[in-house]
């Protein structure tokens, strides 16, 4: 068939493209002439219609076999390729070459798996939430954060995050395993002798001990219990089920503890072979759990998930009876590594299940109280978070250097150092005040008030989360002015003071304090940037205690958080002094240390600016502060307080400021009926200096000297006269309060008016 020339060529929809033409009429019309051997692609496609070669998929980028049938075949098929391909490049076959100089061929050395592989546990608590990390390890330490850094949640304005404390006296009651009396059972067990000369003593010994009995039943209760939690799990049970199988979980923990308790240090066979059953039937009971009531997310609602971490706590402390029954030779059973590793499992399941369940249960407990006047609990909760608390807090008595400190296992389960996200530390901050509640109860099982809680100097406190929390924010405090950002800064102080009045952590808290007057000084003492001038604090005349109030600037707070550490430092040191007297000097050698760091020693020239008399005020607020609580020992000064600017030199806001100081102090020295001499002194250095200048200013010729000049003499007048009159009102203000002493203010203050009538 033939089209004319000027017709429209038929386009064959079928055709696909780049497949060869094998025949055509009338090749004149043709798409194009046949090309057998084209040099894009030599598969005889029509010319001018070409595909660009696909890049050949190297055999390393292949998906790897997985099942041996699959390795085969594929070895085959490369064996096969790689002798076609010598064939088609040497022309000869593999039989013809020359095989006798192998091939130069380097071989690689064998990898072994490690015996402990770094494998990612994803029961850890800091997997749940992603977090944002500094990954830049060279980053300079003077890079400064910004809003973009920082993400503020709703709850950063928050100083309790709604925790409530427990009320005092409350008591965990036979339900439970602390108020059995079990953990108190389990810290009497008798530690094993580190000397040969202990072993001699004649001790008893458990003779009706049957260890094969005993392991035996030991074998068979745990199997009982975790078959009653897993189908209390899968059924609806009833209260009378759940409340069965608890009861079933209190007497085997009494059987494990009273029988470790009961045991000897020299009893060895029966340790060792009562022992590693009990570690057996530990990891076998932490695997079952882990892969089913435990797994994913916990509900701590429910009764199951309670009951099962009530195991956990039972052999817990199975475990630190058996630490301490072989801690002369910890590698008989290594029943430290159980112990690290069982507690930081148990502390995981208590993050993942959330803080929210363990509020509700101290809310219900202050209802009860408030109600019916009932001050006993039985929340299993509760008693398993002070069991573990109490515990890992005694690390330092049993001295093992494998189990890790309760706040070191918080903080590692935290991750919160070089973290910049906002939601990450509220959510440590949340734990950190939640945890402080729980942690009022001893060993008896009774609440005690946060001040009676036995606070052991130790390396790692809780100061050590809030120091990687609040130190980045601290040292790397912004050049760009934003009222944000200071308003979070000084919620980082006030909720510090939350600690250390309301919860009672006083211990350790002596580096944060030191990061935070580094902060002020180099700022020269100034507030923060968006913080005006407030005036003098208000609690240095208040009784009452101290609390964090809505006009308290930043410094205002770090100035309560000094007074606060002070304080109970002394309380802790008179407790201490007559008990234990070489640590009684030593922790007064330490606090004078303190003390001396963190007191200023700059002097304020003659030139002023506007921020100088904010620092100036600061500076002598700090001073004051340390007057009223610091010991005698190491306070400061009244020279120290009084040199800090030259009077004489000084423009009259300072000398104003001076005189307030001037007027507090007084105050202070009153009220401890101190001597007071060197402070009237001072007064009247203040006072003669302001009436000599007024008497030279007020001169007629001096007032017309100075007004030629363009010098506003009258507002210097007025300055100067103000100055009077605040020393007047200052010193008619504390004689009041002089009582035998109102002696020596009378006559400063005939002096004063003495010199006001020769005038």
């Amino acid at each position: 068939m033939s089209y004319p020339e000027n017709s429209k060529k038929p386009v064959d929809r079928f055709l696909r493209p780049g497949a060869p033409i094998i025949a055509i009429i009338d090749g004149a019309r043709s798409r194009g002439r046949v090309v057998q051997r084209n040099a894009t692609r030599p598969t005889g496609q029509i010319e001018g219609i070409t595909k660009v070669r696909k890049a050949r998929v190297s055999a390393s980028a292949r998906s790897r076999p997985r099942h041996p049938n699959d390795i085969v075949t594929s070895l085959r098929t490369a064996a096969e390729r790689s002798q076609a391909h010598l064939e088609e490049d040497s022309g000869e076959y593999l039989d013809s070459m020359d095989i006798s100089t192998p091939p130069n061929m380097t071989s690689l050395p064998r990898l072994r798996k490690p015996n402990n592989p770094n494998r990612r546990d994803v029961h850890k608590a800091r997997h749940r939430i992603s977090r944002i990390s500094i990954s830049d390890t060279n980053t300079s330490k003077g890079q400064q954060l910004s809003l973009d850094d920082v993400w503020f949640s709703n709850n950063s304005s928050s100083l309790t995050f709604g925790v409530l404390p427990i009320p005092e006296g409350t008591y965990l009651n036979q339900n439970t395993f602390i108020g059995r009396g079990l953990l108190s059972m389990a810290l009497k067990t008798e530690v094993a002798a580190q000397d040969d000369s202990n072993l001699w003593r004649n001790v008893e010994s458990h003779a009706d001990f049957d260890v094969e009995q005993a392991c035996e039943r030991v074998g068979t209760d745990l199997d009982l219990m975790l078959s009653s939690i897993g189908r209390l799990r899968l059924s609806d049970s009833e209260h009378t089920d759940i409340s069965r199988a608890h009861d079933q979980i209190l007497k085997h923990a009494e059987f494990i503890i009273s029988s470790l308790a009961g045991l000897r240090p020299t009893q060895s066979p029966e340790i060792q072979l009562f022992g590693s059953k009990i570690l057996r039937l530990t990891a076998t009971a932490m695997d079952y759990l882990d892969g089913t009531i435990l797994s994913d997310n916990i509900d701590l609602s429910d009764r199951s998930s309670l009951l099962a971490l009530a195991v956990l706590q039972t052999l817990l402390v199975g475990c630190y009876q058996l630490y301490l029954l072989t801690s002369r030779d910890v590698s008989m059973l290594e029943a430290d590594e159980v112990i690290c590793n069982l507690s930081r499992r148990l502390l995981q399941y208590l993050l993942r299940g959330g803080l929210d369940f363990l509020q509700q249960n101290i809310r219900k407990i202050r209802a009860n109280s408030t109600n019916t006047n009932r001050q006993e609990c039985d929340s299993v909760l509760l008693d398993v978070w002070s069991t573990l608390y109490l515990l890992l807090e005694r690390k330092d008595e049993m001295q093992v250097s494998k189990v890790p400190t309760f706040w070191t296992l918080v903080e590692t389960e935290l991750g919160v150092k070089e973290v910049r996200e906002g939601e990450i530390l509220d959510l440590a901050w949340n734990v950190i005040f939640n945890i402080s509640a729980i942690t009022t109860i001893d060993a008896d099982g009774i609440a005690r008030a946060p001040s009676q809680r036995i606070n052991k100097i130790s390396a790692i406190t809780i100061w050590n989360i809030v120091e990687a929390i609040i130190a980045p924010c601290l040292k790397t405090y912004p050049a760009a002015q934003h009222y944000r950002y200071d308003a979070y800064v000084r919620i980082l102080f006030a909720r510090c003071f939350t600690l250390i009045s309301s919860w009672g952590w006083c211990f350790g808290v002596k580096s944060i304090l030191t990061i935070m007057y580094a902060l002020f000084t180099e700022r020269r003492f100034d507030n923060l940037k968006t913080e005006g001038f407030g005036g003098f604090p208000k609690f240095f005349q208040s009784s009452s205690p101290l609390e964090i109030q809505t006009t308290d600037s930043t410094f205002v707070i770090f100035l309560k958080l000094l007074a606060s550490y002070i304080a109970q430092q002394q309380s802790h040191l008179r407790g201490t002094s007559k008990t234990d007297r070489r640590q009684f000097l030593a922790a007064s050698k330490d606090l004078d240390r303190f003390v001396n760091r963190i007191t200023p020693l700059r002097t304020y020239q003659s030139e002023f600016s506007p921020l100088d008399y904010i620092a100036l005020q600061n500076h002598y607020c700090l001073l004051l502060t340390l007057y009223w609580v610091a010991p005698g020992r190491s306070r400061p000064s009244i020279e120290r307080i009084r040199d800090v600017i030259d009077i004489e030199k000084a423009p009259a806001p300072a000398q104003v400021i001076c005189l307030e100081t001037w007027s507090i102090l007084m105050d202070f020295q009153l009220k401890k009926e101190e001597d007071i001499t060197s402070s009237i002194q001072w007064f009247m250095v203040i006072f003669r200096h302001a009436l000599k200048d007024y008497q030279i200013l007020s001169r007629p010729a001096n007032i017309a000297a100075e007004s030629g000049e363009g010098v506003p003499a009258k507002s210097k007048i007025r300055a100067l006269e103000s100055i009077l009159l605040k020393a007047l009102k200052s010193l008619e203000n504390v004689l009041p309060l002089a009582g035998q002493q109102a002696g020596q203010l009378v006559d400063g203050k005939s002096l004063v008016y003495l010199e006001l009538m020769q005038m």
